[in-house]
């Protein structure tokens, strides 16, 4: 008996064109699509008549957002649901955009897996977290096998845009430790009554999308009065980046952590782990550091303590001092930011944390908040390694902590982005908004040169590091 039912309008007769309970009937059917719009697939399958009435039901409201519905009823003849199990006995269909970046394909968005219930909606489908362990939730059973349908985000109707790729994905054992340390923080915060105070940075993988197209629209939990913002379980959009890599077969290969089956074996979370590794050096000097693992001091000036700090990085997590740690595959999945603070002698942030410079265009055509570049950057896990200047010349490894930014102060840069995507698109560069307005974050240049091409990009705010820095820095001795 098939797994799914069927759309009525697809086919005719009842027979769907593969095997439902078959995994390779259904990936080799998938492959159709490959290379092809749906409009096209649907054109060489069907019989006229019927194709031109399935495309014409289609077509009914096929915006961009609606391209995985139309695979779902035009392509594999089923209507979109809601329902907690899989879409294929154990495997999940899921449709997701890539678009052109650097003149390469890349995902676009995050990969949204399912809804999340706080347990306080008595009339939701959704089994409520709380009532689920990581191995038996609803989460994990459309996660432990994707099908999963590439397509390029185009200003097109959903069955005219090319579908680039069709594959299954299944995540590394690796990969499932670290989804499920995520889920057990994502249930941890709303057993604790802080739903509310979810935010999507707070894991590494899997995170906690909003899910809801209004962003003041709120839903009950279960351990307290205090509603939360709707969200889902998403795979996050750095992830999403190296599974299509990796699916598309002439991916680069990138190295691993030089220990991490030691991650595998150990007990803790990876972060955990990851902090244990670095804050073992706590109280030495940077030179002393590299004296220890045979680092040959390379600069001086400014940049000597980032110069220092990435060389360390590069020998404790890649292995070697020539290889780079930003090449690592547990970075790019995750999308982690590690970032160095410099604190002065008198407790103080040497400077704003800056971030990649943005493109202005590419600035002006963003639309919603949580699509945003600028969202997309203060919702990824930070990896702060905090250095104290000790007034000779030399800095001191304080701490290195994992931190996400608060919901709370998430929301309040939201108005900073607004006020960034006005200016880049009236061309008003000099309205970007600056340290004044905000409390949290800023625009400004990168360097002093000045210019018509002068490339501008985010900052936190210096007194933010400094407020952070005092809830992290540890006590003294």
């Amino acid at each position: 008996m098939s797994v799914v039912s069927v759309c009525a309008i697809a086919l005719p007769g009842d027979d769907l064109p593969y095997d439902s309970a078959d995994e390779a009937s259904i990936l080799a059917y998938a492959k159709l699509l490959e290379r092809k719009t749906l409009r096209q697939v649907i054109t060489e399958r069907l019989p006229k008549e019927a194709a031109e009435q399935l495309i014409a039901s289609l077509s009914r409201g096929a915006g961009r957002g609606r391209f995985g519905q139309a695979v779902e009823e035009g392509h594999f003849s089923y209507k979109p649901n809601s329902k907690a199990a899989p879409d294929f006995g154990e495997m999940e269909l899921k449709c997701t955009p890539l678009i052109l970046k650097d003149n390469t394909l890349a995902s676009k968005e995050r990969i949204v897996i399912c809804k999340i219930n706080f347990g306080g909606d008595n009339q939701s489908k959704i089994p409520c977290i709380l009532d689920e362990t990581f191995e038996t939730s609803h989460a994990w059973a459309k996660l432990r096998k994707l099908l999963l349908i590439f397509y390029e985000h185009l200003d097109a109707n959903a069955l005219d845009l090319p579908i680039k790729l069709a594959a299954i994905w299944s995540p590394t054992d690796e990969e499932r430790k670290i989804m499920k340390e995520d889920w057990n923080r994502i249930q941890g915060m709303v057993n604790e009554g802080r739903a509310h105070e979810i935010s999507e940075g707070m894991t590494l993988l899997l995170g906690a999308c909003t899910k809801a197209s209004d962003s003041s629209v709120r839903t009950p939990q279960a351990k307290s009065a205090e509603p939360a913002k709707p969200r889902a379980f998403a795979l996050k959009q750095s992830y999403a980046q190296t599974i299509y890599e990796s699916l598309c077969g002439d991916a680069k290969a990138f190295p691993k952590m030089s220990d991490i089956k030691s991650y595998l074996g150990a007990k803790g979370t990876f972060e955990t782990w990851l902090e244990q590794k670095i804050n073992r050096f706590r109280n030495m000097t940077l030179e002393e550091i590299c004296s220890e693992l045979n680092i040959e001091k390379r600069s001086e000036g400014l940049g000597q303590h980032a110069t220092s700090v990435r060389a360390i990085l590069n020998v404790l997590l890649a292995g070697s001092d020539s290889k780079s740690y930003g090449n690592l595959a547990e970075l790019r999945k995750t999308g982690l930011q590690i970032k160095t603070v410099r604190i002065e002698p008198n407790g103080k942030p040497a400077q704003a944390m800056s971030f990649p410079a943005f493109n202005y265009a590419e600035l002006a055509a963003e639309i919603t908040w949580e699509d945003s570049s600028l969202y997309d950057l203060f919702t990824r896990r930070f990896f702060l390694i905090f250095l104290h200047d000790d007034g000779n010349g030399d800095c001191v490894l304080a701490r290195a902590v994992f931190w996400s930014m608060p919901e709370s102060d998430l929301d309040q840069c939201e108005t900073v982005w607004k006020q960034a995507v006005l200016a880049a698109k009236t061309k008003r560069y000099e309205l970007m908004p600056g340290m004044k307005d905000s409390l949290i974050a800023h625009v400004r240049p990168h360097d002093q040169r000045g210019g018509p091409d002068m490339k501008r990009c985010y900052w936190l705010n210096k007194g933010y590091i400094e407020r952070l820095w005092l809830k992290v820095k540890p006590p003294k001795a």
